[in-house]
């Protein structure tokens, strides 16, 4: 079915909610709010298979865009071909995302560059990762329902073929698929280059830094590359006073330790009680100034939290993240070097 793709708008229908203390953390409801049960279903796959929250919500997200095209165009979800999705993929290219508001005072910097990071900022498009994040979406989703029995005979999300075979030809059926070719309708991505900044601006970044504490944090971050929401959720335990590491929650993986560059290494300094000077957090409980005395722990972005104290991060400003580990990363107690963080 082909359609007038610059024509289709989109119908309001359906949202995704959030399910507290439950096994699947977000569900897609309809219009008359009951969860629809294709997209359930899979969504539960994936918690099982280990997917964590934000993972599921973008699952979740995608798929209800996706439900949207097919009310808009009046097709089955279990009637739909790769023309639908291809019909699909060229709207994302054209169109603008819908908003619930106009834009106010991210306006005037929609789809420029930052200046100061050099990074984009977001314009009202559709960018070709989003595209590939949701023919990846798209096709795990009707793979699912294959491998039930259930759903289109054939996935609508193809591959692209190799010397004009398709992929998997000739499999024998007692082995496992492989994964071969990339998805037909993946648009091409730009490389990124690595941004870096000036001697002035890291000064400045550090000269507006309030305390000690924020300037561990930033060191931390520019050493060993882990997220905002990875460093934020650190806790006092995970701080290994004596190796000198601290343990994340990786984006998809489970707990591991990141040395810490030495320019960046915490020491403890509890915050004392005004009036009985004693070396007990703000927050309660008594600091674990050691792996060995783990003790109650509050989190980094609680309102009193313990000082942590760190040298003077940089004797000269960096301009890169490699510039600022000082271009030598310490090794973990296996002996192994863990990859530079992102730029």
């Amino acid at each position: 079915m082909t359609v007038e793709v610059v024509a289709v708008g989109l119908p309001h229908w359906g949202r995704v909610a959030r399910v507290a203390d439950a096994v699947v953390p977000f569900v897609v409801l309809d219009d008359s709010g009951q969860p629809v049960e294709p997209v359930r279903l899979f969504l539960r796959e994936l918690v099982a298979r280990g997917r964590r929250s934000g993972s599921v919500r973008s699952y979740a997200f995608a798929l209800l865009r996706w439900w949207r095209w097919l009310i808009a165009i009046d097709v089955e979800w279990d009637r739909a071909t790769s023309t639908e999705v291809r019909e699909f993929v060229l709207w994302m290219q054209r169109t603008t995302k819908p908003r619930r508001s106009a834009r106010t005072k991210s306006a005037a910097t929609a789809g420029t560059v930052n200046p100061i990071t050099r990074k984009s900022y977001l314009d009202d498009r559709y960018q070709p990762r989003t595209v590939r994040h949701s023919n990846a979406v798209l096709r795990a989703f009707y793979e699912f329902w294959i491998e039930r029995g259930e759903g289109p005979l054939v996935n609508p999300v193809p591959q692209e073929r190799k010397d004009g075979r398709r992929p998997n030809a000739h499999h024998n059926p007692l082995e496992p698929f492989r994964p071969q070719g990339k998805l037909r309708y993946n648009p091409p991505v730009p490389k990124r280059r690595p941004r870096v900044i000036s001697d002035q601006r890291w000064e400045e970044l550090f000269a507006a830094l309030r305390s000690d504490r924020d300037r561990a944090i930033v060191a931390i971050v520019i050493s060993n590359g882990a997220r905002a929401t990875e460093l934020l959720g650190v806790r006092l335990v995970d701080v290994d006073w004596g190796d000198q590491l601290v343990r994340v929650r990786r984006k998809g993986t489970d707990a591991e330790q990141w040395p810490v560059h030495p320019a960046a290494r915490p020491t403890s300094r509890p915050a004392r009680s005004a009036t009985s000077g004693s070396a007990t957090p703000a927050t309660g409980g008594r600091l674990p100034c050691s792996p060995n005395h783990p003790g109650p722990a509050p989190t980094m972005t609680d309102a009193a939290p313990p000082a942590i104290t760190t040298t003077p991060p940089y004797a000269t400003s960096p301009t890169s993240c490699s510039d600022a580990c000082g271009g030598a990363w310490p090794t973990t107690n296996s002996g192994t070097t863990p990859p530079p963080g992102r730029h």
